[in-house]
């Protein structure tokens, strides 16, 4: 709220810099509300950030008492790394979460080759198509039968296209988490392709 409110991010020992918001209130609402009815033992998301959908996660997991995986490399973004750590740290909740530190196409496999299994995935990751489909990749394997996996930023077109791979070819079913469907675009003809390709803009979860 705090960040919201203000647009700004804490940094450790004072200070604060403009906040980067990859997810707003009505979605990160939903997260939080699905993850403590999900209660899972374990997450992973790929894509820290400054923390916002993080802080949502383990809000959850507190009152659960599951724990968290984010992967993040920071390439050249140190504020933002310092920011989000701190954020965790002063919500009380860092002793739930854990941030690997590498390019999530490292990370990833080395958890699955680890035999980590998880109850809940989001991806929040670099979003070109290779990244995309590499993190749900992996993802999927390391999600027990009846696990979740979310995806921000479901509007991008690589991401949907990762969606409509997954409809077509595993076997999810997308979850109701109380988003309504957004089909916005810069005009009328482009939000009317959205709407015939069911090619909606909200996070999605399955």
């Amino acid at each position: 709220k705090e960040i919201w409110d203000t647009g700004r991010v804490q940094l450790p020992g004072g200070g604060s810099r403009p906040a980067v918001l990859g997810i707003g209130v009505k979605h990160a609402t939903a997260l939080y509300h699905l993850v403590l009815r999900e209660k899972p033992d374990m997450v992973v998301e790929t894509g820290m950030g400054q923390g916002v959908s993080t802080l949502s996660i383990l809000c959850a997991l507190q009152q659960t008492g599951g724990r968290m995986i984010s992967i993040d490399p920071y390439p050249r973004w140190t504020r933002g790394r310092e920011a989000a750590l701190n954020a965790v740290q002063r919500a009380g909740y860092a002793d739930r979460h854990r941030l690997i530190e590498e390019p999530s196409e490292i990370a990833l496999p080395r958890l699955v080759s680890e035999g980590l299994r998880i109850q809940f995935a989001y991806v929040d990751g670099n979003h070109d198509v290779e990244h995309a489909f590499l993190d749900f990749f992996y993802m999927d394997r390391l999600l027990r039968e009846g696990g979740v996996m979310g995806f921000n930023n479901a509007g991008w077109r690589p991401v949907f296209q990762v969606i409509r791979h997954l409809k077509r070819t595993r076997p999810y079913k997308e979850l109701t988490v109380g988003l309504q469907a957004d089909y916005g675009a810069r005009n009328p003809l482009l939000s009317l392709m959205r709407r015939l390709m069911r090619w909606p803009r909200q996070d999605r979860y399955f």
